[in-house]
C-alpha cells in the first residue's frame, strides 16, 4: 500500500514537472480555445457558426492566439490585441463566459507587459512584443474586464481592469488627457489623440471603477465637443494636446468617421455626416472607403468594414432601418467557403470576421431588448 502511494505520488510530481514547462502550458491554452470554440459553434445558428468555424480553422494557431490576417491560405506572423478584445467583446454579448475566460487567459499571458501595460501587437510565432500601446485596444480590454465582472460576477476580472487602467493613466496620457499610444522602446508617449480611439461609453464605465478615469472621460468629451465646431459633415481626426490644435485630413477613412460618429453619439450632433451617408446612398447607392474632405470620393473601393461599421453607428442611435440596410450591403463580400474579404484573391482580415460576429450578436441583442 506504500509503494502505490509512494507511486502515485511520483506520477503526480512528475505530472506537475511537465506541466511547468511553458510550451506545454502554452498549448494546453491553445487546446482550450480549440475546445470552447467548437462549443459556441455547436450552440449558434447561422450566419454566426459559419463565421467561428472561419475562424476556428483558419485564424487561430496552436497557442490559440489570433492572427491578424490569412492571405492566399496563410496565416500571417502577427497576432493583435485588438483581435482578442474583439473576440472577448463577442463572448460578452453572448453571455459566453468559458469563451471569454480562455480568451483573457491567452491575452493576459502574452500581451500583459511586465510593467503592466498591453503590448498592442506580438509575433505569434517567435512571441516577440512589439514595445508599445495601443490606446483603444488597451480600453477595450479594460472595459470588458469590468463588464464580465458585472455579468460574472469573478473578481478577477475586476482586480485585472483595475491594474490596467491604472497604468494606462501611469502610461497612456499626457497633460491629463488620453493619448494614442506609449513606446516602451523610447520611453515616450504620444502628444496627440485620435478621435476615433474616444469611446466615451467605455471611458464612462471605467470611471465608475477606477477614480482616476473621471477626469480623462471629461476631457475626452471636451475633445469631441469640440471637434464639432470645426465639423463639415466629416470630423477632425486627431487633437494635439500641445497645440490645443485638432487635425484635419486631406482624406477621411470612413471606418474612423463612423466610430468618431458613434463616440458623439447624439443624432443632432452628427446630422451633417448622416446626411452625407444617406445623399451617398441615395445617388451612388453604396459608400467608399474614403473621401476628401471636400466630400468627393478618394477611391471608388468598398470594404465589408466600412458597412460594418455604418450598420453599428446606426444601431447605437437606434435607427434600426438603416442598420439593416447597411448589414444586407455586407452580404456580398462574403462567400461559402470563406469569411468576409477577397475571397477571389483569398485575403481576409480577422477584423472584419469578428467585427460581423458583434454585429451579428448585437443586432440580436438589440432585438430582445426591444
Amino acid at each position: 500500500m506504500v509503494k502505490g502511494y509512494v507511486y502515485s505520488i511520483v506520477i503526480l510530481l512528475i505530472i506537475v514537472f511537465i506541466f511547468s514547462f511553458s510550451p506545454v502550458r502554452d498549448y494546453l491554452l491553445g487546446y482550450r480555445m480549440q475546445k470552447t470554440l467548437e462549443e459556441a459553434i455547436e450552440n449558434s445558428i447561422t450566419p454566426e457558426k459559419d463565421i467561428l468555424s472561419f475562424i476556428k480553422k483558419s485564424f487561430i494557431d496552436s497557442r490559440g492566439l489570433i492572427g491578424s490576417e490569412v492571405r492566399n491560405d496563410n496565416l500571417m506572423e502577427y497576432s493583435l490585441l485588438e483581435s482578442m478584445g474583439q473576440l472577448m467583446e463577442y463572448a460578452l454579448i453572448k453571455k459566453n463566459g468559458r469563451l471569454f475566460d480562455i480568451t483573457w487567459r491567452i491575452t493576459k499571458r502574452y500581451f500583459l507587459s511586465p510593467r503592466g501595460y498591453l503590448y498592442w501587437r506580438i509575433n505569434r510565432r517567435t512571441l516577440s512584443r512589439d514595445d508599445s500601446t495601443s490606446l483603444l485596444d488597451s480600453l477595450r480590454i479594460v472595459y470588458s474586464l469590468i463588464r464580465a465582472y458585472e455579468t460574472f460576477t469573478d473578481e478577477r476580472y475586476l482586480k485585472d481592469g483595475i491594474y490596467i487602467a491604472e497604468n494606462i493613466i501611469r502610461f497612456n496620457t499626457y497633460n491629463n488627457y488620453l493619448v494614442d499610444y506609449f513606446d516602451g522602446r523610447t520611453e515616450n508617449s504620444s502628444r496627440s489623440i485620435s478621435l476615433f480611439y474616444l469611446n466615451l461609453k467605455m471611458l464612462s464605465k471605467i470611471s465608475q471603477y477606477v477614480p482616476g478615469f473621471k477626469a480623462l472621460y471629461g476631457g475626452s468629451k471636451k475633445i469631441l465637443e469640440g471637434a464639432l465646431k470645426i465639423s463639415s459633415g466629416f470630423f477632425p481626426t486627431e487633437y494635439n494636446i500641445s497645440s490645443d490644435r485638432y487635425y484635419i485630413p486631406s482624406k477621411v477613412n470612413m471606418i474612423e468617421q463612423a466610430y468618431i460618429a458613434m463616440n458623439i453619439g447624439d443624432y443632432n450632433s452628427i446630422k451633417p455626416f448622416v446626411s452625407f451617408i444617406d445623399r451617398e446612398i441615395e445617388e451612388r447607392g453604396k459608400i467608399c472607403n474614403s473621401y476628401y474632405w471636400s466630400g468627393k470620393e478618394a477611391t471608388v473601393d468598398e470594404s465589408p468594414g466600412v458597412y460594418m461599421s455604418l450598420s453599428l453607428l446606426f444601431l447605437n442611435l437606434g435607427v434600426r432601418e438603416r442598420a439593416d440596410m447597411f448589414f444586407s450591403k455586407i452580404q456580398r463580400f462574403k462567400s461559402e467557403d470563406y469569411g468576409f474579404g477577397d475571397y477571389k484573391n483569398r485575403d481576409f482580415y480577422v477584423f472584419d470576421q469578428l467585427k460581423a460576429l458583434i454585429l451579428l450578436a448585437s443586432i440580436k441583442e438589440y432585438d430582445i431588448i426591444e
